[in-house]
């Protein structure tokens, strides 16, 4: 498997311990962010270390979901390049997730996002105005000074403001595949402001154990309490001070180990002010792998005086490992991750904190054999983690497909539309609607018409369904590409091109679409489109002008740049059945024909194929692989969608096409009844059973 993990906080113990676990198993790619600001973003430096593959990338910090093209645009290429099977976000506050989210969508890359903090809801990551707590309930109760000033610089009003980052939120919810919370709290908090998803799930931080076998604690006559962490404000290194205020007279000691920046003249004068307590000891700057050696072996307690809701914290789990029991802040993430170990103590303010101590000090508290210390290493954290990505690969994605009207500047003479419908567009805001209401279910779109290239609107269209996070497959008839200016606005959107050439001859494929000169512009069309799009799939629609010489057309379009053949028996609507008799061959006459072009493609090309509207009996054994009607267990997983102003058509594609199609007498006695949908009824009225000789030897038969 390949995965991709990207994160601006490089060496966070869980997520280290898991890179290096999967490093041995999977190839591991690892872009580490750095901020800077003004910084347009840019590739910093690529290497290989330790199997895995680093890419440093340094950003402008933005903090605000807004969409940046310039993040768009770096990863779209290293995305392309690499291919990663599964990209697993570290959600951090400053990380601009939409445009990466936005990417990874558009080429089928499934997605987890990981809330290291609370910065899918909060602007500064920690639910906390700077004096209290932020129990929102709804992002419209967000008024804290960030998110003014934001507001502010966008010239929006605060609801105004809020309204956008809560459907910016959603939408980085629909684009994720998974989204995991680190406590139960914190994924309460977003639920009661997202509502309930199955794709929230809940993962407790894992520890890298150390490489030995026993810590050694150190004996003192008088407890040693210990605090691990920074000195900024929200860790409640404030509230350890007061406390000891409170505490003369006692024989006690306080073990610091801080990670501080000496550089930084605050926290060089905060250090300076905290040293001159005489029980005070500090370890500055101790290295993951000394803690458990140097700190842990000689604390009693450890403090975590939080004044955030933790989404770990990891010293926590790292302290239970040590069987030190915990003294927190009263903060529901980490009350939750203490039950059952009645050594441990909640605080809710200073002086609560130094009755604990005291209590400690003189003995009425103490530490038993018999405690539980609940916690998980980077084993079993690896392998929980594992199953969520398997889970994510296997399931199946879901398509949307979406007629956006019938207008069409072709008049293919096998188009299922035909007359039957008012040649004109959907509005797009009806359109964006649709696109927005079943992004939470479906993460591919097909869209098709009609001709949407031929829209004035086109690309607003496919900037809208791209943002929300679908990847794109367009049906077109490629004739609107063959002007190069409009293929470069697509660069992006990493678009999967379907579109159709009927012959080899330029006067075949105009006789079939009915306009003179649409072969060249077809051609050129496909030629100019390929170095913006991710894949071109070339439909032949087989008809009585064609499929005699389809040896030459697959030899044609396969020195194009194509990456799929689709060869498709026309579907009886429409113009198809309007000319039936005219355009429609008979099975048995196709069949040696196009047996003809796939044993060239396979002796030849490299190119995948796809044979559409035929039943097994008239399809060479060795070619029923490429089969495109075949048994799917989730008959939902193609939904077809007609948007219009007073209803809207919905269909199952899957199901709607079985309703269309028929079987013989004779076909109970094929080896390949239980899977082969039949032909339509519209082409057995017309041309009845006689071609169709049913398979009755036993043959091995893959589902």
């Amino acid at each position: 498997m390949k995965i991709m993990h990207i994160s601006p906080n490089r060496y966070h113990p869980c997520l280290w311990g898991l890179i290096k676990k999967q490093s041995s198993v999977h190839s591991v790619f690892y872009f580490t962010l750095s901020f800077s600001q003004g910084t347009t973003p840019k590739l910093a430096a690529t290497y290989k270390k330790d199997k895995i593959t680093y890419i440093e990338i340094k950003l402008g910090k933005t903090c605000d979901y807004s969409f940046d093209i310039g993040l768009q645009r770096l990863f779209n290429p290293l995305l392309k390049k690499y291919r990663p099977d599964l990209i697993h976000v570290h959600l951090f506050s400053g990380v601009n997730v939409i445009p990466i989210l936005n990417a990874a969508s558009s080429l089928g890359v499934k997605k987890i996002l990981i809330l290291h903090d609370h910065s899918l809801l909060c602007l500064k990551g920690v639910l906390h105005d700077g004096t209290k707590k932020c129990s929102i309930k709804a992002l419209s109760d967000c008024n804290c000074g960030e998110v003014k000033k934001l507001a502010g610089e966008r010239g929006m009003a605060l609801s105004a403001y809020n309204q956008l980052r809560k459907e910016m939120i959603i939408s980085i919810i629909n684009m994720s595949d998974k989204v995991i919370c680190c406590s139960y709290a914190q994924k309460r908090v977003l639920e009661g402001i997202c509502g309930k998803s199955q794709k929230f799930v809940m993962l407790y931080y894992g520890i890298a154990l150390p490489a030995i076998d026993k810590i050694i604690k150190k004996k003192d006559t008088y407890p040693v309490f210990g605090y691990l962490g920074s000195l900024h404000f929200l860790k409640g290194i404030s509230v350890i001070e007061d406390a000891l205020k409170r505490l003369r007279n006692h024989k006690y000691e306080i073990l610091m180990g801080l990670r501080c920046n000496l550089d930084n003249p605050a926290e060089k004068r905060y250090l300076e002010k905290i040293v001159k307590y005489n029980v005070i000891k500090v370890l500055q700057n101790i290295r993951n792998r000394e803690i458990y050696r140097d700190f842990f072996s000689r604390i009693d307690y450890l403090i975590i005086p939080s004044l955030w809701e933790e989404t770990g914290p990891m010293t926590l789990f790292e302290s239970f490992f040590c069987k030190v029991p915990v003294i927190i802040s009263n903060q529901a993430s980490m009350k939750e991750k203490i039950r059952g170990n009645k050594g441990s103590r909640v605080f809710k303010n200073a002086k609560e904190l130094s009755d604990i101590m005291r209590k400690v000090i003189k003995g009425y508290i103490c530490k038993t054999s018999r405690d539980v210390f609940k916690f998980k290493d980077i084993d079993k954290y690896t392998q929980e983690i594992e199953l969520l990505y398997r889970d994510v690969i296997d399931r199946p994605s879901k398509t949307l497909k979406l007629k956006i009207g019938y207008l069409c500047n072709s008049r293919c003479i096998f188009c299922v539309t035909g007359d039957n419908h008012p040649k004109k567009f959907i509005d797009l805001p009806t359109l964006k609607g649709t696109l927005q209401k079943y992004r939470n279910t479906y993460e591919q779109v097909i869209i098709t018409g009609g001709e949407p290239s031929f829209r004035k609107d086109f690309f607003l269209l496919i900037e809208f369904a791209y943002r929300l996070g679908y990847k794109i497959t367009l049906e077109t008839n490629a004739r609107m590409f063959s002007n190069k200016n409009l293929c470069r606005q697509l660069e992006y959107f990493n678009l999967n091109i379907v579109t159709h050439i009927e012959s080899f001859k330029p006067r075949t494929h105009d006789l079939t679409t009915m306009v003179l000169g649409s072969f060249n512009e077809t051609i050129r069309g496909i030629k100019n489109i390929r170095k913006y799009c991710t894949s071109i799939t070339i439909k032949i629609m087989l008809t009585r002008l064609n499929y005699k010489h389809l040896l030459y057309t697959v030899k044609f379009i396969s020195n194009m740049d194509i990456d799929t053949v689709h060869f498709v028996f026309l579907t009886p609507w429409g113009s198809s059945y309007s000319y039936f008799e005219a355009i429609m061959p008979h099975y048995y006459e196709v069949r040696h024909f196009l047996t003809d072009a796939l044993i060239w493609l396979a002796a030849n090309s490299k190119l995948p194929v796809i044979i559409e509207g035929f039943p097994f009996c008239v399809v060479e054994p060795k070619f029923r692989d490429f089969l495109f009607e075949k048994p799917v267990k989730d008959k939902s997983r193609m939904f077809g969608i007609y948007p219009g102003k007073s209803a809207v058509h919905t269909y199952h594609i899957y199901k709607e096409r079985l309703k269309q199609k028929k079987k013989f007498s004779q076909c109970g006695r094929c080896v390949f009844d239980k899977i082969c949908e039949g032909v339509y009824k519209r082409y057995a009225e017309k041309r009845g059973s006689g071609e169709f000789i049913p398979i009755v030897k036993k043959l091995k038969i893959a589902q």
